[in-house]
């Protein structure tokens, strides 16, 4: 299996509303919405793309084979945890997604960048609704952490204009050289 991780990070008042926002923002996502698989105080978990449950453990549920589309981001088995740290005068959001392709299915580079632009989309429209729903006084500025393989990672801002559009990523060293091309499936 060929695990990818993505990160999003911004900070924004303490409000209780934030994951309740965060919610009704990813669940009406069109297309390929997200569905909510576990809530707590401060952390939402939602699932996207193409799972199935276990022949013989019916409460496991593990990445499709079929009906995943590489060029497709929304049938890309996706777990995306939402966590908020209170402080005083601030939460600390963070938006961490998990993609887990079966094994036969690596990301080849242009995939995985159309995965990274697709996500920065999710996260830099989530962060606009956040501000017009909560009536911030201003928009919270995204960082995005990249992990490369055998190095240290490295936090990059994203504003609210999106001028740097990268998103935080574990997982390139899954790509492996000599795999099928963009085009194929």
């Amino acid at each position: 299996m060929f695990s990818y991780r993505w990160i999003h990070r911004f900070s924004m008042p303490p409000l209780e509303a934030v994951l309740d926002a965060v919610e009704a923002y990813f669940t009406t996502l069109c297309p390929g919405r997200y569905q909510v698989v576990r809530r707590e105080r401060f952390c939402l978990e939602f699932r996207r793309g193409a799972w199935k449950r276990r022949l013989l453990d019916s409460s496991a549920i593990v990445p499709r084979f079929l009906g995943i589309d590489r060029r497709d981001i929304t049938t890309w088995p996706t777990l995306l945890s939402v966590t908020t740290l209170p402080a005083p005068t601030t939460f600390e959001v963070t938006l961490q997604r998990h993609v887990q392709m079966p094994g036969g299915l690596a990301l080849q580079p242009a995939h995985y960048e159309a995965g990274t632009a697709a996500f920065d989309r999710e996260s830099d429209g989530l962060v606009g609704y956040l501000a017009e729903f909560l009536k911030l006084p201003s928009r919270p500025v995204v960082r995005a952490e990249r992990t490369a393989p055998g190095a240290s990672p490295v936090t990059e801002g994203q504003s609210a204009a999106g001028e740097s559009s990268h998103a935080s990523h574990e997982g390139p060293e899954a790509v492996r050289k000599g795999e099928a091309d963009v085009a194929d499936v």
